[in-house]
């Protein structure tokens, strides 16, 4: 089948499922409880690239709605299973959750999951059509607060940075994620600082207070996504 062939049978089903991702996506950033946060990320020509869906809110995360009672992992695979079709390789895929953090405006605990496809000739046509957008990832670090205070400010690239970070040290001693990673990403990861998966918390900076020796929950008042602990 040509490249042009599959791009053009996948119109259909992609529009339908855009309907339904939309609904996801507004379904994902209304509900309080648990949500997914799926990063997308391929490299190509040895360039990290972000992958992005036309659904995505307007800080670029793709959020989708945790099903009780299944594992959030099954939970993520599910919609890249329907958001792709058959062009989602799960052999040749990484699905692995890099942190967490609490929502505090939401009420919403969002695991953290870095996705990463092998690069693929649809990605660049299903750009050109408006199904995807792709992103170069340029030489983003995870930001570091101070010894009292977390940093005033965080964004999507400062979680994709620890992502990366944290795939990096998966790199060197996770076999299975060794067997999938295309040789090409152990040159590109070796810029990076490999971080184990942790806690990604927002303290905003007008409600901060130094904590007294004998606190013992003064990390349970932050709220959205600031600040990086691991």
């Amino acid at each position: 089948m040509s490249s042009t062939t599959f791009a053009s049978e996948k119109l259909t089903s992609m529009q339908i499922r855009t309907g339904a991702e939309k609904f996801t996506q507004r379904s994902a950033q209304a509900i309080s409880g648990t949500v997914c946060e799926i990063l997308l990320v391929t490299l190509e020509s040895n360039r990290i690239l972000s992958l992005h869906l036309p659904t995505e809110g307007e800080d670029g995360t793709w959020l989708v709605p945790h099903v009780a009672g299944m594992h959030p992992s099954q939970t993520v695979l599910q919609h890249l299973e329907a958001c792709f079709g058959d062009a989602f390789e799960a052999n040749m895929s990484i699905i692995h959750s890099t942190s967490w953090r609490y929502s505090y405006q939401l009420d919403q605990l969002i695991l953290t999951y870095l996705v990463v496809l092998p690069y693929r000739d649809w990605m660049d046509q299903w750009a050109t059509v408006g199904w995807i957008s792709i992103q170069h990832i340029g030489a983003i670090e995870k930001v570091q607060g101070n010894n009292l205070f977390p940093p005033e400010i965080m964004e999507r690239d400062d979680v994709l940075a620890h992502a990366l970070d944290h795939l990096a040290l998966l790199s060197q001693d996770d076999r299975s994620i060794q067997s999938v990673l295309e040789p090409e990403w152990m040159g590109v990861l070796q810029t990076r600082l490999p971080r184990p998966a942790g806690l990604m918390q927002y303290v905003p900076s007008s409600s901060l207070q130094l904590p007294s020796i004998a606190s013992t929950n003064f990390m349970q008042k932050a709220t959205p996504c600031e600040f990086l602990a691991c």
